[in-house]
């Protein structure tokens, strides 16, 4: 007789940034689009958020704003304007010579695994989509199994402006739009407390971390060390 698991389709809920890479992925791609891609517009407002974050007045602007305004959306906002094939290629260009050589090797080897296993490798992240659907090529995965923060564009140009920021509880509503929960069995690895909501969704959950972890749950069931 088969187990419930092995009835269900078998997934496995995987973090990207602080999990798949050591660093914060989405503001990190901006500063390469502006490094590498950039026009008088970006400078521009490039210099106007410098002066922003130097006089402290993004804060204050949250708390002015009827609409929160974070700091990630105004990073974001440089960037308006370049064409939608430049993105592609910014995207293209950051995975390979920012994310590549950076990829945690024991995360790779657990996704490797986890495949040979029979398991499905879902990305869940608030990086967004445009370069993480490389690191699936990479890996051997489809773009559908990306659930990413999505980057707007509107006739060819970027906006400025994201879908909705796939992060903490946000990460269980993309994952209903996609998933019927009955039909699944669900396996999560994420290095932040912030995706609690993921560890108790899932029915395993798993810590990375690069250090002693700081908090124990019956839910979170093994903890994983890199340096």
């Amino acid at each position: 007789m088969l187990t419930m698991q092995n009835e269900k389709e078998k997934i496995v809920f995987l973090d990207f940034c602080g999990t798949c890479v050591p660093f914060q992925s989405a503001d990190r791609f901006v500063l390469f689009v502006i490094a590498n891609y950039t026009t008088f517009a970006i400078r521009v407002r490039a210099v106007l958020f410098k002066v922003l974050l130097k006089l402290h007045l993004i804060k204050r602007i949250e708390r002015w704003s009827k609409h929160r305004i974070t700091s990630k959306k105004l990073i974001l906002y440089q960037i308006k304007g370049l064409k939608e094939n430049v993105m592609e290629e910014a995207a293209q260009q950051y995975f390979k010579q920012i994310i590549k050589p950076s990829l945690i090797s024991e995360i790779q080897d657990e996704i490797k695994q986890k495949q040979k296993k029979g398991y499905r490798i879902v990305i869940v992240s608030g990086g967004y989509d445009i370069y993480i659907k490389y690191f699936m090529k990479y890996i051997g995965g489809s773009i559908d199994d990306v659930l990413a923060t999505p980057l707007l564009f509107e006739n060819g140009k970027f906006t400025g402006k994201m879908g909705l920021d796939c992060m903490a509880e946000n990460k269980i509503t993309y994952i209903r739009r996609h998933f019927n929960l009955d039909d699944i069995y669900s396996v999560a690895y994420s290095d932040a407390l912030s995706d609690t909501p993921l560890f108790n969704f899932s029915n395993e959950a798993y810590m990375i971390t690069r250090l002693p972890a700081c908090l124990r749950t019956k839910k979170i069931m093994t903890t994983y060390y890199y340096e």
